[in-house]
């Protein structure tokens, strides 16, 4: 069987009692027999679980330290010893021992806590104090240096004023000198326009002279380009003739000598064609009388 206890619960150990029979009386030596223990046993991260009554004990021991005198009181036996429960009336008895050790731990607890609300009134009336007289320092301190900054301030307006003035002063002078370089630039700019003006009226007049004189050159060479391929195109026209001319004489020669072959071989024959003969006299004659020309 388990029996988990308030003490296990409360102090995150392990303990053990023995097993009993149907009628609850104690097994023999069940203090010592091991294997004849069942674990009464919380799972507590920071132990590590192993036999049973040696991790009640060394957890014990662990912590023992740390733990309040009474839990040591309830804790130990009249001889110093450590507790081990070892039947359900031993167990029942340190359960309640347990629930008075938590009911005061409880009280002390809340007695600890009432005592650290009032250490941290009181701190934090000590701060609250030191914060006011912090304050009030500051205060002091901000209106020291507003006082300085007005004066700074105050000396740093004067020093503007005089340097504005200064400023001012030299700018006056300044603006007269460039009002007088304005007019003299002025003057200057009038007699150069003047002169500009004259340069570009003599300019234009000889642009327009040279355009005259190109107009006219330009029309003397198109009366000359016109008139040349006027020549050409009469040149062109007299070769042609003279070609047309040498062909006429070629084919009129070649027929002369055709009509001389078969006038001879007609006479011979006391031609039977006269009409024809005569014919080509006429075009003999034609063709002699075009060679000539």
């Amino acid at each position: 069987m388990k029996i988990t206890t308030t003490a296990a619960l409360l102090l995150g150990t392990t303990l053990c009692i023995s097993v009993a029979g149907a009628d609850l009386r104690e097994a023999p030596n069940e203090h010592t027999s091991f294997p004849s223990l069942i674990r009464l046993e919380q799972k507590i991260p920071t132990y590590r679980r192993g036999h049973a009554l040696q991790t009640w004990v060394t957890g014990i021991k662990q912590a023992w330290d740390n733990q309040h005198p009474i839990v040591r009181q309830v804790m130990t036996s009249t001889n110093g010893e450590l507790i081990v429960a070892k039947t359900y009336n031993e167990a029942e008895k340190l359960d309640r021992d347990m629930f008075t050790l938590m009911t005061v731990q409880n009280q002390l607890r809340e007695q600890q806590l009432h005592e650290q609300r009032i250490h941290q009134l009181q701190e934090q009336r000590l701060r609250e104090q030191q914060r006011l007289v912090q304050n009030l320092r500051l205060q002091q301190l901000r209106e020291q240096q507003r006082r300085e900054q007005q004066l700074r301030e105050q000396e740093i307006e004067q020093e503007r004023l005089r340097v504005q003035q200064l400023r001012q002063h030299q700018e006056e002078q300044e603006r007269l000198r460039v009002q007088q370089r304005r007019e003299q630039q002025l003057r200057e700019q009038e007699i150069e326009q003047e002169r500009l003006r004259v340069q570009q009226l003599r300019q234009h007049q000889e642009e327009q002279e040279r355009l005259r004189v190109q107009q006219r050159r330009e029309q003397q060479l198109r009366e000359q380009e016109i008139e040349l391929r006027r020549q050409q195109e009469e040149q062109e026209q007299i070769r042609i003739q003279i070609q047309t001319q040498q062909k006429i004489f070629v084919n009129t020669k070649d027929a002369c000598a055709s009509n001389k072959k078969s006038f001879a071989n007609k006479r011979k024959s006391k031609s039977r064609f006269p009409l024809i003969f005569d014919n080509i006299k006429k075009k003999f004659a034609a063709t002699s009388h075009l060679t000539l020309i």
